[in-house]
């Protein structure tokens, strides 16, 4: 397994170069990164890399002072060098310097990168190969993300896979829906390449599931402060998720203990995470569990305040229940209380005519979409719309969705023609961008950015049929600055390039 060092003052370009590809299926190992010169050569010293794949300019030390430095402490250091068009006097002199070769930033991809790394692996003598991981315990704890059961009773074998010392463990989640698909697995490759920054010898394991990802964290701390150390990279790698992405992510930490008490170490970060939900942090650290207090919910009386049409002395009646669900800060009751209320609504759905089922299939009243839910205040907006709704319906005042999904719509149909994001509808309805996700899904039937799409090539087909426009001008007037990925979208939903459905319905040229 060749060693590599990769060395960019960009941070996204070193993680797009950590989830180009799966580096240990082609005998690489990033052994570490460094954000300048500087700091890499400290980075140097702890992995002794075998390549160095470094960025020319860069603060506080730049590439050419680092590549000098470093071939004079390892003549047989392999250099890559990472630059752009106009750097090429400063890559000549990098390779005066001893570097080997070159790669364009505007040619960074797979392919690219691999055969600059198999060249450099040809030119080094071998690295003794390390034996792959014994991955028994990691699948019984992907199967225990996957399933969403109780903590399995791990084998003694697998636990003995855990060298001796003291562990945490994180628990973490995040809601994917609001990617579109295409776009899932790379988010996934980066959303681990930045767990890995939390602890790099941690063994993480995922599992995704219903755009849900579950990830689980096991630390090995290596001294007195580490579990606070763990806690601040969590949280970091947490803001820098919500920063690229615009997706929240949350974590669980759990207190210390050993190995052979892994099951105890899942549960205290599981239960942390269920802290996120009722709280501002998005990283919370375990701590004994209050007593539990049983909230209940009055199905007679709602039901009676539903009959009466009484919708502020229902909502009264809400907003307290979730008072009580605030203050208990269980998951559990939360859940219990949210499926009881989802029942009520279904049974009053199936008894009233001016409901029913269809009632229930516009809302996506789902018992497992509790879940989805990033936050105790998300599951009261969408109680609250989910009743309100159906008292308007009872009432003959309803619309066909709610208010929240509706100043989306009305966004969307307003601002097509610019760059928008979910973040950006979202901010606008007041609400949280996970949970307008959900919502959105819900009513709609597809995600906020489906929904976008669609509108602007509606908009662009009566552009097409209906005007004398150019295709670059009804591009640019539909959202796409780029007019030939506007065409290539078009063709794919219509299966038809703008000239062919121009034609077809006969538009004036």
């Amino acid at each position: 397994m060749k060693k590599v060092l990769i060395v960019d003052d960009e941070y996204l370009v070193r993680l797009g170069l950590r989830t180009s590809f799966h580096w240990a299926l082609h005998g690489f190992e990033i052994v570490g990164e460094a954000s300048n010169g500087e700091e890499a050569l400290r980075v140097f010293d702890q992995t002794d890399p075998d390549i160095l794949l470094t960025d020319i300019r860069m603060p506080v030390m730049d590439g050419i002072q680092l590549i000098e430095i470093l071939k004079a402490r390892k003549p047989q250091l392999y250099v890559v060098i990472l630059s752009n068009h106009d750097d090429f006097s400063y890559a000549r002199r990098a390779i005066q310097l001893g570097a080997s070769q070159y790669i364009l930033k505007s040619e960074l991809k797979e392919e690219t990168i691999l055969s600059a790394l198999q060249l450099a692996s040809e030119s080094i003598v071998g690295a003794p190969s390390r034996h792959p991981r014994d991955n028994r315990l990691d699948q019984h704890i992907r199967n225990y993300l996957l399933s969403g059961g109780a903590i399995p009773d791990f084998p003694t074998d697998a636990l003995r896979q855990l060298e001796d010392g003291d562990y945490a463990a994180l628990s973490c989640r995040c809601d994917t829906s609001s990617l579109l698909d295409e776009t899932q697995a790379s988010f996934h490759k980066a959303c681990l390449a930045m767990l890995q920054d939390v602890d790099p010898r941690a063994r993480i394991i995922s599992a995704e599931t219903d755009h849900v990802l579950r990830v689980l964290l096991l630390s090995r701390l290596q001294s007195a402060n580490a579990l606070a150390q763990l806690r601040d990279h969590m949280r970091l790698a947490i803001s820098n998720l919500r920063q690229y992405y615009e997706i929240e992510f949350r974590a669980g930490v759990s207190a210390v203990h050993r190995p052979q008490e892994l099951a105890q170490l899942i549960a205290e970060a599981d239960e942390a995470l269920d802290l996120c939900f009722f709280g501002t942090e998005n990283c919370c650290v375990w701590s004994p569990a209050e007593r539990q207090i049983h909230v209940h919910v009055a199905h007679r009386k709602l039901g009676a305040l539903i009959e009466a049409k009484d919708w502020p002395a229902l909502k009264h009646e809400i907003e307290q229940l979730f008072d009580q669900l605030r203050a208990c800060r269980s998951m559990s009751a939360a859940e219990s209380c949210y499926i009881d209320l989802l029942s009520l609504a279904r049974q009053t759905a199936y008894a009233n005519v001016l409901l029913g089922e269809s009632f229930i299939q516009e809302k996506k009243i789902n018992y497992r979409s509790c879940r989805s839910l990033d936050h105790i205040d998300e599951m009261q907006v969408y109680i609250m719309d989910l009743f309100r709704s159906m008292l308007n319906l009872i009432s003959g005042r309803g619309k066909r969705y709610s208010s929240i999904v509706s100043r989306t719509i009305a966004f969307i149909q307003n601002n097509y023609s610019r760059t928008i994001s979910l973040g950006e509808a979202a901010e606008d309805a007041c609400v949280s961008k996970s949970y307008l996700s959900l919502l959105f899904k819900q009513e709609t039937g597809i995600n906020f950015s489906k929904y976008l799409m669609d509108y602007r090539i509606d908009r662009a087909k009566q552009l097409l049929s209906q005007s004398a426009m150019h295709i670059y001008e009804i591009a640019e007037q539909v959202g796409f600055p780029n007019p030939y990925y506007f065409s290539k979208v078009f063709k794919e939903y219509t299966g038809k390039s703008c000239k062919e459905y121009r034609d077809q319905h006969n538009a004036p040229t």
